[in-house]
């Protein structure tokens, strides 16, 4: 609904400003997503509208990676 997210993850587990992530639910791809600010603990990123695959948008307990990560 809002476009952006706020993540539990920061520059601590290797978040970097403006770089891309890929969110999951049960092993199936939700959204991609293009960080904007980053603390230590948290960053915030704004969902990608060529990459919105489902209905129900980001959800809290989405998993959410890099893309080079496995």
């Amino acid at each position: 609904k809002w476009r952006f997210v706020i993540l539990n993850i920061g520059s601590n587990h290797g978040v970097r400003k403006a770089g891309e992530l890929t969110v999951s639910r049960s092993g199936r791809y939700v959204a991609r997503l293009k960080v904007s600010s980053v603390e230590t603990a948290h960053s915030i990123a704004n969902v990608m509208d060529d990459y919105d695959a489902d209905e129900d948008g980001v959800q809290e307990g989405d998993e959410v990676v890099a893309p080079n990560q496995p």
